[in-house]
C-alpha cells in the first residue's frame, strides 16, 4: 500500500505491505519512532494504529530541551 508522508523537511511517498501499523514507517524512513508524533486527519495516533492505502500521515518532530 501506498502512504503519504509529510514533514517540515517536505512530502515523500513510501510503500509499505498490507497490514502495516503506523510504527512501521519509521523503519522505512530510517528515524525513530521516539522523536515524532504522528497525526492523520488532523487526530493523533499511536504506533499501533494500522493504516490503509492512501493515507496521509504528517509526522511532527519532538522537540525537547532545558
Amino acid at each position: 500500500m501506498k502512504i503519504k508522508i509529510v514533514r517540515k523537511e517536505g512530502e515523500k511517498r513510501i510503500e509499505l505491505p498490507e497490514g502495516a501499523t503506523a510504527s512501521d514507517i519509521f523503519g522505512k524512513l530510517g528515524e525513530s519512532s521516539e522523536t515524532y508524533i504522528i497525526k492523520r486527519a488532523k487526530e493523533v495516533i499511536i504506533g499501533e494504529e494500522p493504516l490503509s492505502d492512501g493515507d496521509e500521515l504528517e509526522l511532527i518532530k519532538i522537540i525537547s530541551g532545558g
